[in-house]
Formats: C-alpha cells, structure tokens, sequence
C-alpha cells in the first residue's frame, strides 16, 4: 500500500469516527511527512493528479 492511498485511508477514518479535530488530523499529516524522504513527499501530492 502506497503513502498516497494509506493517508485517504486514514484520513476517512478519522473524519469517519469523529474522533479527532481537523487539527489533529493536519498535525498527523505533518508527522508522516516529516518521516518521509521528499521524493515520497512529492509522489503524495502528484499522485491525485495521475503524473
């Protein structure tokens, strides 16, 4: 499972269980971002376009 699709997953999760604040779920965004290499980064966000 790529970055892309395991950051969607658990985004809806999240969003789904109410749980956690739109701020949370940023915060986390950030820390997965910081674990990985730039490259993966910029896959991430390119993914969604289809380049």
């Amino acid at each position: 499972m790529n970055i892309a699709k395991l950051t969607l997953l658990l985004g809806n999760f999240f969003m789904t269980c109410n749980r956690f604040s739109p701020l949370e779920y940023y915060r986390f965004l950030l820390w997965i971002f910081l674990r990985f290499s730039y490259k993966q980064i910029s896959y991430v966000f390119l993914f969604p376009t289809g380049y």
